[in-house]
């Protein structure tokens, strides 16, 4: 059975590059109607905290990653946090003593003429001895090892000795993780013939660059406060180092799952494309269920004070203003005049609306809405069309005053879906506001 692991230092908040290796996984784990774990490779013991481990577990969650195991959901070959598994480590290390593998190592202690028989790391042999790795991506490749610390002395092991012993207890199939651990390996496989063990089968992608835990922008609790879609980061974690045949950039996994192949990783490294990223996310909230999207905004809408109680008013809104956002944090900026009197947004925007053109405009304006007593879509051109032909202005000229009158602001959403929302009532009085004030 395809056994897969997802194994994080819970010393920070994952961020998009985290999540592509969760998410390789889980999709090779479902295509081979595998299992997925997650493992907290804890043994940082200064840096690791349980706050951590849980925003992890939430931010994975949140994104629709389930794992089969794990230590929120058990299973059969736990612990799955390795400072809960020292034991487990020492028990192995011993096995390699035992049988000449390894060696104790006192060269932490000061004092060489009198060593502390009790306090010693545990170094493997290896001896400059050469290591092959099959890969699924890179093909063979080698190296010569040294020998090198598999037990610290306080009695914690190091990364490549607890992963070594907890993949193989675990019984990890295929290791599928970036690049960067590529070198590990070559440790690894020293490790596995050590103690016996079977070698898993690796697979290494590219490395992206512009993803680091100090860039906390990227990391998945920001994403999640500035009302990124789930959907968007999933998309765009999985064009990191893979693309689907068909080229297309926008997909469900889901319909992917048949052409996963880890062979099919890329072998070059890349930097982090936010500006497809931000296209990608902006897609996903154009076509997100409106109901839903209404349900996302309002901690949005309510942390600014504005009332959301009218559900056809908010739907309204929203689907409006969409298709100029990407994340559900800009929607106050393009929807506030909804909910509050207008302010203006800059000194040029105040300079533009009191410049005697577009005062003409906005009289002209005016004078078409108190005329009619229907403020429609449709009416809403026809009277901006009127105006260029009373006034002989055109472009920006024509339209953007009427747009700062309305909403304070020089760019946004389409006008002649705003003005009916906003109602006629509404926009005869901040018309009368701009020309008076």
């Amino acid at each position: 059975m395809v056994r897969v692991r997802f194994a994080p230092s819970p010393t920070g908040n994952i961020h998009i590059g985290n999540v592509r290796a969760a998410l390789f996984n889980y999709i090779f784990a479902k295509k081979h109607n595998g299992k997925l774990i997650l493992r907290l490779e804890d043994t940082d013991l200064e840096r690791s905290t349980e706050e951590s481990a849980h925003s992890i577990i939430e931010d994975l969650e949140w994104l629709g990653i389930k794992f089969d195991e794990g230590p929120h959901v058990g299973g059969d070959y736990g612990p799955y946090k390795q400072t809960e598994r020292l034991n487990i480590y020492m028990e192995y290390a011993n096995k390699l003593l035992a049988n000449g593998k390894a060696e104790k190592d006192f060269s932490h202690l000061e004092n060489d003429s009198d060593k502390d028989k009790t306090s010693y790391a545990i170094r493997l042999k290896a001896g400059g001895k050469k290591v092959i790795l099959s890969d699924l991506v890179y093909g063979e490749v080698e190296k010569e090892i040294d020998d090198f610390i598999i037990m610290k002395s306080n009695g914690i092991p190091t990364y490549h000795f607890a992963v070594v012993v907890d993949d193989h207890l675990m019984k990890i199939s295929h290791v599928i993780r970036g690049k960067d651990h590529l070198d590990n390996t070559f440790k690894h496989i020293l490790i596995q013939d050590a103690l016996g063990f079977d070698h898993p089968i690796y697979a290494h992608y590219s490395l992206t660059y512009g993803l680091s835990k100090r860039d906390q922008s990227k990391s998945i609790k920001s994403l999640r406060e500035k009302g990124y879609l789930p959907q968007a980061i999933i998309n765009i974690a999985m064009l990191l180092g893979w693309s689907p045949k068909d080229e297309n950039e926008k997909f469900n996994i889901f319909d992917k799952l048949n052409e996963f192949d880890p062979k099919d990783f890329t072998k070059a490294n890349s930097n982090f494309d936010e500006e497809k990223f931000n296209w990608l996310a902006g897609q996903y909230i154009r076509e997100a269920d409106l109901d839903r999207l209404v349900i996302l905004s309002l901690p949005f809408l309510e942390k600014k004070g504005f009332s959301c109680e009218n559900n056809d008013f908010l739907k309204s809104i929203i689907d409006i203003a969409r298709a100029k956002i990407k994340c559900l944090s800009e929607l106050v900026e393009h929807v506030d005049f909804f909910f509050q009197d207008i302010t203006y947004e800059s000194d040029e925007v105040k300079l533009f609306i009191k410049k005697p053109e577009s005062q003409t405009v906005l009289k002209h304006f005016l004078l078409k809405v108190k005329e009619n007593p229907n403020l429609t879509e449709n009416n809403f051109k026809t009277f901006l069309n009127d105006v260029q032909k009373d006034t002989n202005v055109k472009g920006k000229n024509l339209f953007m005053p009427v747009r700062i009158a309305l909403t304070g602001k020089m760019h946004g959403s389409d006008m002649s879906l705003i003005a009916p929302i906003l109602g006629r009532e509404t926009c005869i009085k901040r018309l009368e506001e701009a020309i008076n004030n």
